[in-house]
């Protein structure tokens, strides 16, 4: 496959895509909102979709990992995440 090709480096780092920094000089406020210094209140759900999406990045790069590792058939892949779709949207 083209990514065990010896002069091909691909670095997968584990390193989140998604990840929320507060920004220097926020006031945290006591209801669990910040208020960053030009004012954008980040409240708690947008906090929790950031993370969320980390986490499915995460997900996806570890099917990744294990399909570039032949542990994962295409199909296999495709059959798990099309199955998390489904589980999702009857919620």
């Amino acid at each position: 496959m083209f990514w065990k090709y010896g002069l091909v480096d691909i670095d997968y780092s584990k390193h989140g895509y998604a990840r929320e920094v507060v920004p220097i000089g926020s006031d945290i406020l006591d209801n669990g909102n910040y208020m960053t210094t030009d004012g954008m209140i980040v409240n708690p759900q947008m906090r929790e979709r950031v993370r969320l999406l980390d986490q499915r990045y995460r997900e996806i790069m570890t099917y990744q990992d294990q399909y570039q590792n032949d542990a994962l058939t295409l199909g296999e892949m495709e059959a798990t995440l099309s199955g998390r779709d489904r589980t999702r949207s009857r919620a």
